[in-house]
């Protein structure tokens, strides 16, 4: 007589169960193999080795930037009208042969300043449009590039265009399967957009537009991030701003921030790889995709990296009052521009 399917449920609970209990096992064996390779003190003795390891837990194109970076890069510059305080043009970057990357610039209508330079990263379902305002409404962004753009005697601003755009404004993306794809190939999708973010800041290098020691990037929820990948990558970025992404990797282990042995580099540990240089840090204290406890928690892993680095007063964080946005007040603002 066949068997009910239930008779067997004992064994599939017992290996669920034990699925997760290895898991647990194995984090504890990362955080201590973590904790003792990438201290503060080994990471302050040799920094550039632990970036390099960093870049390749990544992987390609972003290993192989150096080389990349030789070589000459097809720009097209299409002008955008301007607004009260900038000129705009639409650009693309032939950042890997017949990959044209795109991202809004606005140079600044104060021409008689050296001013600083800021790239201005927007997250999930957003565009350089949006996040600039040349739609209108910024919607939580609240004004991310203009306040950028304005601040003091002001800033060169560039928004770059990720692969997280709202399907409304299409093509229909599938960035997970993208990002399979090049996982495949010993990439990411974080690896070849961080790749690309580097190459279109060698083009406004190269221009003499961005320079030594007044690069910043502010960035909120995907952008966030990016902000974080992006500054531990390229220590030519003085001072990073990463809004309502930065956390506790084993609760928000997305697939796309999820490489093999990434819990051997968490965002703590990549936030020492941004120190000596200057990292904000905010979270909302009603953001419903980030709790601010785990947050904290994660910004106070952090805090002996730049300790041990000479920078204490470099890193600041706080959970503001809000929700997933970028805060409406200027603190993160004051705290860049500082350094800029």
């Amino acid at each position: 007589m066949p068997e009910h399917i239930s008779e067997s449920l004992p064994f599939r609970e017992e290996y669920d169960h034990g699925l997760k209990n290895i898991i647990e096992h194995r984090r504890a064996e990362f955080d201590r193999i973590r904790a003792e390779r990438m201290s503060p003190a080994n990471i302050a003795a040799d920094r550039e080795k632990f970036r390099r390891e960093y870049i390749d837990l990544l992987g390609w194109p972003l290993n192989e930037y150096e080389e990349y970076r030789k070589t000459p890069m097809n720009v097209r510059v299409i002008p955008h009208g301007e607004n009260e305080f900038a000129v705009i043009r639409q650009m693309q970057f032939e950042v890997l042969p017949g990959l044209w990357f795109y991202g809004l610039y606005f140079e600044h209508k104060n021409k008689a300043e050296d001013l600083p330079f800021v790239i201005c990263q927007h997250g999930g379902l957003g565009t350089p449009e949006v996040v600039s305002g040349v739609l209108g409404e910024t919607y939580n962004y609240n004004d991310l590039l203009e306040r950028a753009a304005t601040y003091g005697k002001g800033a060169n601003t560039f928004a770059p265009g990720l692969y997280l755009w709202n399907d409304d404004y299409g093509p229909k993306k599938d960035r997970g399967s993208i990002d399979n794809d090049l996982k495949q190939l010993g990439g990411s999708i974080a690896a070849l957009e961080v790749f690309a973010i580097r190459r279109t800041l060698d083009y406004f290098m190269d221009e003499g537009i961005a320079k030594e020691g007044h690069i910043g990037m502010i960035g909120l929820s995907y952008g966030g991030s990016y902000t974080l990948l992006t500054a531990a990558a390229d220590t030519r970025i003085t001072a990073a701003y990463s809004s309502c992404q930065y956390s506790d990797r084993y609760l928000h282990n997305w697939p796309d921030w999820t490489w093999k042995n990434s819990a051997g580099c968490l965002d703590a540990e990549m936030a020492a790889l941004v120190a000596p240089r200057a990292l904000y840090l905010e979270e909302g204290d009603n953001d419903p995709l980030f709790d601010d406890e785990p947050f904290l928690r994660e910004c106070e892993r952090a805090v002996p990296f730049f300790e041990a680095a000479g920078a204490k007063d470099k890193l600041k964080y706080c959970a503001f009052p809000g929700t997933h946005e970028l805060s409406k007040e200027d603190d993160g603002y004051d705290f860049v521009f500082r350094y800029l």
